[in-house]
């Protein structure tokens, strides 16, 4: 019952349930959700999990795209989904938020699991340094900046400056 519990939770993340959430039996179909990150536990219905049915959304083949590497034919009947502009591809990204936005807006263990991403993720990361030219660079994020920043120095010894943003880009771009 748990493994079709859980895939019905999570459809195609099942494995990735199994191994998170480590169960125990409480009483009536009710399990306690205990996560290896974190002393909390949740109680949650998986009887009502295996439940929920879904209605996915057709998704479009286009059975004539084939792509050929090195002589081996491949189909690709996706690749319009390569394409984050197109009206096929927003269409069908809204039919997939609209099934799977009300499920995360009711997983009881969503902003605990959201909590414990943020206090992975949020630690400085820095890039290797190159060197091009007279100067040394590197890329360096506080934490949880969408993008790194660029630094600069004159010597591997001296302060790093910003040389490029995100943010500087975007308004250069806007001044073209």
């Amino acid at each position: 019952l748990s493994r079709i519990a859980v895939q019905s939770i999570a459809p195609g993340k099942a494995y990735y349930w199994l191994h998170v959430c480590k169960r125990t039996i409480n009483s009536n179909s009710r399990k306690t959700l205990k996560f290896p990150f974190s002393n909390q536990s949740i109680a949650f219905n998986f009887e009502r999990a295996v439940d929920m049915s879904f209605q996915y959304p057709e998704v479009y083949r286009d059975e004539s795209v084939v792509d050929d590497y090195h002589g081996e034919k491949v189909p690709d009947p996706y690749s319009w989904l390569e394409d984050p502009d197109s009206e096929k591809t927003k269409d069908f990204v809204n039919a997939q938020n609209q099934l799977t936005v009300p499920f995360l807006e009711e997983c009881p263990v969503r902003d605990l699991f959201k909590d414990r991403m943020t206090e992975l993720y949020d630690y400085p990361k820095y890039s290797c340094p190159f060197k091009r030219g007279n100067g040394y660079f590197h890329f360096y994020n506080t934490g949880l900046q969408n993008q790194s920043v660029m630094y600069v120095q004159e010597s591997l010894d001296a302060e790093p400056t910003v040389f490029w943003t995100q943010t500087s880009f975007q308004k250069m771009a806007l001044l073209l």
